[in-house]
C-alpha cells in the first residue's frame, strides 16, 4: 500500500520538473538572443565611428592644404602689389623733371588756322566742297521738279481713268455717246453658272459686301481666268486674241450675293482694223461709219 502511493507521488513530481526544465531552456535562449543582437549593435557602432573618424580626418587633411594655398596666394598678392607701387612710383619721379612748356590751347589754334589758310592744298579741299555742294543743290532741284512732273502725270492719268469708268448707268450712256467703245451691262448672282456678257463668259463665286469686293471667273477664248478680290469700280484687263485694245470687266455696284457692272469692248476688233486698213475695191463702209447695233449698249444680263 505505501508503495503504491510512492509511485503516485513520484508520478505527479515528474510532470513538474519537465515543465521547469522547458521555461529554463526558453530563458535561456532569449538571454543568448539578446547578447548576440547587443555585440551586433557594438559592432555596428563601432564600425560607424571609424568610418565617422576617416572623414573627419579627410575634412582636416583638406582644411589644411586650402589654408596652405591661400597663404601662398597671400604671399604673391603682396608681392605683385609692391611691385605694381614700384613701377607707379619710378614715372611720377621722372615727370617732376624738367617738363617742356606747352602753349595755350588758343595760341595753337591760331596758329593751326592761319597755317591752313596758307596752304594751297586747303584752298584745294574748299573748292571741291563747294562744287560737290553745287551738284548736290542741282541734283535736288532736278528731283524736286522730276517729283512735280510725276504728280501732275499721276494726277491726270488719275482724273482720266475717272472719266473712263462709269459708276451708273447714266455715266455708262455718257461714255457711249463718246463713240470710242462698247458697252453690255450685267448683274448676276453668286453661281457655278457662266453667263454670255459680250465677249466674254463671267461667273460671279463670292461678294463682300463689307470690304467691296467679289471673286469672278471668266471665260476669254475658252481659257478660264479666275479673279480674286476684284474692288469695286478697279478695272481688270482682259486681252482677247480678236482685240488689239484691253477688253475690260468694272464692277459699279455690289448687293448681298449678287455683283452688277459692265464690259468695256474696243469698237473695231483686229480683223476689222486689218480690213480697214488694206481696203479692196468691193464696197466696203466708210471708215468710221456707224455700224448696225453700235452706239447702242447691250441690255444687262440678268439673273432671276
Amino acid at each position: 500500500m505505501e508503495e503504491m502511493k510512492f509511485q503516485e507521488s513520484e508520478n505527479k513530481e515528474r510532470p513538474v520538473s519537465q515543465t521547469a526544465l522547458v521555461t529554463t531552456s526558453l530563458v535561456a535562449f532569449a538571454f543568448l538572443c539578446l547578447a548576440v543582437a547587443g555585440l551586433y549593435y557594438a559592432w555596428r557602432l563601432r564600425a560607424q565611428s571609424d568610418e565617422l573618424v576617416a572623414k573627419i580626418d579627410q575634412t582636416n587633411a583638406s582644411l589644411a592644404e586650402t589654408r596652405s594655398q591661400r597663404d601662398e596666394l597671400s604671399l604673391k598678392l603682396a608681392s605683385l602689389t609692391a611691385t605694381t607701387a614700384t613701377s607707379a612710383t619710378q614715372p611720377a619721379q621722372a615727370e617732376t623733371g624738367a617738363a617742356p612748356a606747352t602753349p595755350k590751347p588758343a595760341t595753337a589754334h591760331r596758329r593751326a588756322k592761319r597755317a591752313q589758310a596758307n596752304d594751297p592744298r586747303w584752298k584745294q579741299v574748299q573748292d571741291q566742297l563747294a562744287e560737290h555742294q553745287k551738284q548736290i543743290e542741282g541734283a535736288r532741284e532736278d528731283l524736286d521738279k522730276t517729283r512735280s512732273d510725276l504728280e501732275g502725270t499721276i494726277t491726270a492719268s488719275h482724273d482720266e481713268l475717272n472719266g473712263t469708268i462709269a459708276r451708273n448707268h447714266d455715266e455708262l450712256v455718257a461714255l457711249e455717246k463718246r463713240g470710242e467703245r462698247d458697252f453690255s451691262e450685267f448683274d448676276l448672282t453668286k453661281s457655278k453658272d457662266f453667263h454670255r456678257v459680250g465677249p466674254l463668259s463671267i461667273a460671279v463665286r463670292k461678294v463682300n459686301t463689307k470690304h467691296d469686293y467679289a471673286d469672278l471667273e471668266i471665260l476669254v477664248d475658252d481659257n478660264r481666268i479666275t479673279k480674286k478680290h476684284v474692288n469695286l469700280l478697279e478695272p481688270v484687263m482682259l486681252y482677247p486674241a480678236n482685240y488689239v485694245q484691253p477688253v475690260e470687266v468694272i464692277l459699279n455696284h455690289l448687293d448681298k450675293n449678287r455683283a452688277g457692272g459692265y464690259i468695256s469692248v474696243p469698237k473695231f476688233k483686229r480683223s476689222e482694223l486689218s480690213a480697214i486698213g488694206t481696203p479692196n475695191n468691193s464696197a466696203t463702209p466708210a471708215t468710221g461709219a456707224p455700224q448696225p447695233g453700235a452706239g447702242l449698249i447691250s441690255r444687262p444680263a440678268q439673273q432671276p
